[in-house]
């Protein structure tokens, strides 16, 4: 008999932490690969998936794969996070011994057609990034300049009740940082810090809460007292302006 082999990762969180994160215990199942079998809210309510599906998605070389089940030339290993806002890190290991390989798209849940997801794709040299939405075409959508990298998707839990996942790439060790992909030599490794948070309502809310509420966790607040000043007051509804840059 196999016997199933699964780790928890259990980060209890407290009512006092940055961003309100609603999610304290993932269970992560190792007997495939690394895939997430249910959450745990901080309330203690738990959710069970109707089926395993990967922690995430990821490109090799061009190649798109997931983490249920070993990845050729990679080694992946997750541990509780150092960062009190994210529940932890992801570290991809490159195990070839002569290759050095390109590590791009990183997205959370996998990307899968139900899926609502952020990811790069295409050949687009400045601005490549592109929301995935069930039965409609992905439409171009614009990120801040330091978070070309993230991978972004959500996941229904229930008729009411959703949960996003973020993953965004914290440090590179022998590498190359790139704007939409890391290139990883042999012995290399690059880590990514990941989020989770609960939401209510349509797909559109978890962007609300993930972008515009906890601002990629890159914030605890943002500062907002250049547009409440009084003498910069017409800039409220000057909707279109002209701007020059010299270089």
């Amino acid at each position: 008999m196999k016997i199933l082999l699964s780790i928890i990762l259990l980060i209890i969180l407290s009512f006092g932490l940055l961003y309100g994160q609603k999610i304290k215990l993932v269970e992560v199942d190792h007997s495939r690969g690394l895939e997430i079998a249910g959450f745990t809210s901080i309330d203690g309510q738990r959710f069970v998936l109707k089926r395993k599906i990967p922690l995430m998605s990821l490109d090799l070389d061009g190649e798109h794969l997931n983490s249920s089940g070993k990845l050729k030339k990679l080694e992946i290993n997750i541990s509780p996070s150092t960062n009190s806002s994210s529940l932890f890190e992801v570290q991809i290991v490159n195990i070839s011994d002569r290759d050095t390989v390109i590590i791009s798209n990183i997205v959370p849940f996998g990307e899968f057609p139900e899926h609502v997801y952020i990811t790069g794709r295409g050949n687009e040299r400045l601005s490549k990034t592109k929301l995935y939405r069930p039965g409609k075409p992905p439409v171009s959508v614009i990120v801040p300049d330091n978070a070309w990298e993230l991978g972004y998707a959500s996941l229904d839990l229930d008729e009411n009740l959703a949960v996003y996942g973020l993953a965004r790439r914290i440090n590179i060790i022998n590498g190359t940082r790139r704007r939409y992909d890391t290139h990883l030599n042999p012995g290399g490794e690059v880590q990514y810090a990941l989020y989770f948070d609960l939401f209510n309502g349509p797909w559109q809310e978890g962007l609300r809460k993930c972008f515009q509420e906890n601002y990629l966790y890159d914030l605890t607040e943002f500062d907002n007292h250049l547009f409440q000043r009084e003498d910069l007051s017409w800039i409220r509804e000057a909707y279109v302006i002209h701007l020059m840059m010299a270089w």
